[in-house]
């Protein structure tokens, strides 16, 4: 038996060692345990969870009451042991543990239906989630109104195939006794109303099945004032003329398991890149797992900076589910929309990909452009072209009955996830969407985000190692390993930038390439920069693009020192640190002192001090805003490095870090 029992189909019960735990003192402490609970595989940023418990409270008092709720659910439910507490908490995150010795009927109701054991799924179903519950927060009642719909529609499509499984096997009784129980549940739903009749009638109770037929046309007149389908007259008709034989006979057996088409689904997206991929084990193995899940998570990011290689791990995930055709009953369709409209080729520079646009009139991916090209593609036959609400229902259909997963390519902007996400979380559940993105979705609580970094060292040296040979580089395919060594350390391990030095070592001496990058603006190098740093210069705000310019100067900087070098204070330094975080600008460093410190790799330092702060307008000699910007907060930041006392406080390898940024600065 598991230690902690969470039962959460009809009333909230939660048992500790058999014992029940009935005083957790607020609602929201118990809508914190369900909240986190339900979604195991999440790790939830502490900022989230305060904002969804406590939305009208400041950030400082939200992330108190939370402190307060963790500290108080560790007390009810205290650590098996110091290796497998309940929750997995550290100072940006919290986690419910999977490793924890419990059970959850809502996760093996999930896992019941999904293995087809209808009859005992629907055992445990015994009422609507944690029924008459309510918390203080009207953002977290909105997830929790959709979570009890979701399984409330999973209870009645349960039992509505397996009334259809009783019929099939000429279970006359059970088919009523489901019936019944599936009209307590949506006594609205006519589908129901039809099996009972059905059931009725064929198991010999004729004239009950026709007082049924009765009972539903006044439910239905009374509570929606409609008539009942043709359908349902239909079968009153059928039945009241006795043409049972004709009714039993067209009962439908029991179906054969529906599969994947492989072909199908290759017409839709590219093949996979004719190279080995680098790195990407773990990362793949994570989205399988999430998209493999059969219920939560149901819309899933990968996001990274470009060139890291997003919409290739997207499209070996893709081919998971399609090399595993036969053995997958996961997903019976896939398909994949990309916003993308040019790439960078190496030797080219950057290319249309000559894709169709999902919008011709708006780069920007819409919700109509989407529902369009996903109707293209999963729809078997006709489908509505001019009605969007007719549209978004037909593919909220599709979705529905054939399971798929889709992929959603390029997701660059914020106005663009802002548009799609409440349609994707319409269209989802069983579906899955996996989306692949420039902006961090980490705030949104109810999207599963991976992030992909660099490669590290060994991955992005066995890449050289294979590109060099792969492209028939000479020079480095007899080169010592302390040449790949300087190229790590010069560029670090984004793939494209890489790969664009091998392309370029076709032609230039690997030191004057590295050089290149280090010091100059090669047109071909600037190529690259253009393509990884422009369109994110693009998406930032003004204190965004004032706080970019200002790194140089601290490149491994404290909150406050950010806000000297930037000139911003408060919410507005902490929302263009979390800008730059999202589009993976910015980095996290390591804590010195109990503060943490922010860095940037060196090839964004080096577009900073080399393109970004000396752009000039088309024949002018007039700098751009951020040129004078750099020059006044260099004075600032130099001024107050001088004479700041607490900085005799500062680790010394912090130090020199500190002023060799400054003294970079000033020498540029």
């Amino acid at each position: 038996m598991a230690r902690l029992s969470l039962r959460f189909l009809g009333s909230f019960r939660v048992r500790l060692d058999g014992q029940e735990i009935k005083h957790f003192r607020s609602t929201n402490v118990q809508g914190l345990l369900l909240f986190l609970s339900l979604q195991p595989h999440r790790a939830f940023s502490r900022s989230v969870l305060a904002t969804l418990f406590w939305p009208e409270e400041s950030q400082q008092n939200g992330k108190n009451n939370l402190r307060q709720s963790l500290y108080r659910l560790k007390k009810l439910l205290p650590s098996q042991n110091d290796d497998t507490p309940l929750l997995i908490v550290n100072r940006q995150t919290v986690q419910f543990n999977e490793a924890y010795d419990f059970v959850c009927d809502v996760h093996e109701f999930e896992r019941l239906l999904t293995a087809g054991q209808l009859a005992e799924a629907l055992a445990l179903y015994e009422g609507e989630l944690a029924e008459g519950f309510t918390a203080d927060s009207l953002e977290f009642e909105d997830w929790f109104r959709l979570e009890r719909e979701y399984l409330h529609k999973k209870a009645v499509d349960g039992l509505r195939s397996l009334v259809g499984q009783r019929l099939a096997e000429r279970d006359f009784t059970g088919a009523e006794q489901f019936a019944r129980r599936q009209l307590n549940l949506d006594p609205w739903g006519e589908v129901g109303h039809r099996q009972l009749m059905l059931a009725l009638a064929l198991g010999g109770d004729r004239s009950g099945s026709l007082a049924q037929f009765e009972t539903c046309k006044r439910l239905l007149d009374a509570e929606l004032g409609v008539e009942p389908e043709a359908e349902t007259v239909e079968l009153a008709e059928q039945i009241k003329n006795g043409e049972l034989s004709e009714l039993a006979a067209a009962i439908p057996q029991k179906e054969t398991i529906k599969r994947l088409d492989r072909t199908q689904v290759l017409a839709r997206i590219d093949p996979l890149p004719d190279q080995k991929l680098f790195g990407i084990e773990k990362p793949r193995s994570q989205l399988i797992a999430a998209l493999e899940s059969i219920d939560r998570p149901w819309l899933v990011a990968a996001d990274g900076l470009g060139g890291i290689g997003k919409t290739s791990l997207a499209n070996e995930v893709v081919h998971h589910f399609l090399d595993d055709a036969l053995g997958n009953v996961r997903f019976l369709d896939i398909a994949w929309v990309s916003a993308k409209q040019e790439e960078y080729v190496t030797g080219r520079g950057i290319q249309s990909t000559k894709k169709p646009a999902l919008d011709a009139m708006n780069p920007a991916l819409d919700t109509e452009s989407l529902i369009d090209q996903l109707l293209a593609q999963l729809a078997d036959g006709p489908y509505p072209t001019n009605n969007f609400e007719a549209k978004r229902l037909a593919l909220h259909e599709i979705l529905r009955e054939r399971p798929s997963l889709v992929v959603i390519d390029n997701l660059e902007t914020v106005a663009d996830y802002q548009e799609l996400l409440p349609l994707l979380r319409f269209l989802s559940r069983p579906s899955k969407f996996l989306i692949t993105t420039r902006m961090s979705l980490r705030d949104e609580s109810d999207v599963y985000c991976l992030n992909l970094s660099e490669l590290p060292k060994p991955d992005a040296i066995e890449f050289l190692h294979y590109e060099a040979e792969a492209q028939g580089v000479e020079a480095l395919q007899t080169a010592d390993e302390s040449v790949f060594d300087e190229i790590y350390q010069t560029i670090g391990g984004n793939p494209l930038a890489l790969k664009l030095t091998l392309g370029q070592a076709h032609v230039l001496p690997i030191g004057q390439i590295l050089n290149s990058l280090r010091q100059t603006t090669d047109v071909k190098i600037g190529d690259l920069y253009v393509y990884i740093y422009w369109q994110a210069w693009q998406m930032l705000s003004e204190d965004g693009r004032k706080l970019f310019v200002s790194l140089p100067m601290m490149p491994n900087g404290t909150f406050e020192q950010l806000g000297v070098a930037s000139g911003l204070e408060g919410s507005d330094l902490r929302g263009a640190i979390e800008t730059l975080r999202s589009l993976s600008l910015i980095e996290m460093g390591k804590e010195s002192a109990g503060q943490v410190r922010y860095r940037i790799h060196r090839l964004t330092e080096t577009f900073l001090l080399h393109e970004v702060i000396k752009w000039q307008q088309p024949g002018l000699v007039v700098r751009e805003p951020e040129g004078e910007q750099f020059e006044e907060r260099l004075t600032v930041v130099l001024e107050h490095w001088q004479s700041d006392r607490n900085v005799v406080m500062i680790d010394v390898d912090e130090l020199d870090a500190e002023k060799e940024g400054i003294l970079k600065a000033i020498q540029f």
